[in-house]
């Protein structure tokens, strides 16, 4: 059983932590001492996970096979809600990333993965990543925007287990049909290796007319395809469409 003291500094610790905005102060108490830390919710739950679990093997074998259990909790109280990133070179991917982002509401906004930090994006329980195809034909930096020197500079230094990733794609299937949406196959299969779990994968007969594509896995597109080159008019029902689906999966 749990110390008077060690239960006292373990509320603490959750009221702060589940309280807490992405920038807000997180007190950790222990002994009588408390200090206050402005740090970012990703960061804030690693703290308290490091803090609580030095609190519960102090109190023994017992406190100890909650350990893993209890720090589970803590993990989950520095997610928020659902990220949403792109890369663009025309702006078309920026385009339907906002259709994305208004189909799914709740204060979801698109933000160019130039401008935002990695603190951000593991801040994150589930992430929409979306880029276009510029390097057709490529095993690797097939999108050819920012994304490629983030996914091979700063993605392998990430722990992406407890996350979830959907995945969508920008192609032109009329002059590039041969390489349709490649890129979104590279995205998906590096956050994958990272440990994270995909969703959103779509039939590959989805509307859409092209020749072959490096984004399709087991017989499914591994997200979903969009051209704004030939078929505009279908790209805001699309990302509707699909936002249903990931809502359906259990994404959001």
């Amino acid at each position: 059983m749990l110390s008077v003291g060690c239960s006292l500094s373990f509320l603490v610790v959750f009221s702060r932590l589940f309280g807490a905005g992405a920038e807000d102060t997180v007190s950790t108490c222990q002994d009588g001492a408390c200090v206050d830390t402005e740090e970012s919710s990703w960061l804030q739950s690693h703290v308290a996970k490091k803090h609580v679990g030095s609190m519960l093997e102090q109190e023994g074998d017992k406190a100890g096979e909650n350990l893993s259990a209890v720090t589970n909790v803590v993990e989950l109280g520095g997610c928020e809600n659902v990220g949403l990133y792109y890369a663009s070179m025309t702006g078309n991917t920026e385009t339907v990333a906002q259709y994305i982002a208004n189909a799914a509401g709740s204060g979801i906004v698109a933000q160019d993965i130039g401008d935002v930090g990695y603190e951000e994006i593991m801040s994150k329980c589930s992430i929409i990543v979306g880029a276009p195809t510029w390097h057709t034909g490529e095993d690797e930096e097939r999108s050819g925007t920012s994304w490629d020197e983030w996914l091979y500079d700063t993605l392998p230094g990430l722990d992406m287990s407890d996350k979830k990733i959907a995945v969508f794609g920008l192609g032109d299937s009329a002059a590039y049909g041969d390489n349709f949406c490649d890129a979104m196959g590279e995205l998906s299969d590096l956050f994958k290796a990272q440990g994270a779990t995909i969703y959103g994968k779509t039939p590959i007969e989805d509307g859409l007319d092209y020749s072959a594509s490096m984004s399709v896995s087991d017989g499914k597109f591994i997200g979903k395809t969009f051209d704004e080159n030939n078929h505009f008019d279908k790209s805001e029902d699309r990302a509707k469409e699909w936002v249903e689906q990931l809502k359906l999966e259990g994404f959001f």
